[in-house]
């Protein structure tokens, strides 16, 4: 297994990372190497003093993996995008200290390499609303 991640902030608005790992998983019965890769990013940005938008990106590539003992043998690409939108209202009252609202979409494209029926595209669209006492 390998990781390496990398962050940086080229203004005090915007953070932005980036991650890789590769696991590999070796059948040895079958002198085959079954490699996971996996990519992320992440940008954020601070929009104003109380908000921020983030955009998330994920890739994972999977030829196979140990599942119960057993090297599983499938090839799957799943691709995900997430867009959020965070908003903290902050209260001068004794009871309440902050309202915070969050909006966000996330999108999954899962595609079975082998079995292409197995295919297929979710995507989730939230609201959620907290007030902070």
């Amino acid at each position: 297994t390998a990781k390496y991640g990398t962050a940086l902030s080229p203004t005090q608005s915007l953070n932005i990372s980036a991650n890789y790992s590769l696991k590999k998983t070796n059948d040895i019965a079958l002198n085959l190497e079954k490699p996971k890769e996996v990519y992320d990013a992440l940008a954020t940005y601070k929009i104003f003093d109380w908000g921020s938008f983030a955009y998330a990106w994920n890739q994972e590539r999977n030829l196979g993996e140990v599942q119960a003992g057993i090297v599983s043998n499938y090839d799957i690409l799943k691709i995900s995008n997430n867009y959020s939108l965070n908003i903290i209202i902050p209260f001068s009252n004794p009871a309440i200290t902050s309202f915070k609202f969050t909006a966000s979409y996330k999108e999954v494209l899962y595609s079975d390499l082998i079995a292409p029926s197995n295919n297929f595209l979710a995507s989730l669209l939230s609201f959620e609303g907290t007030i902070n006492f």
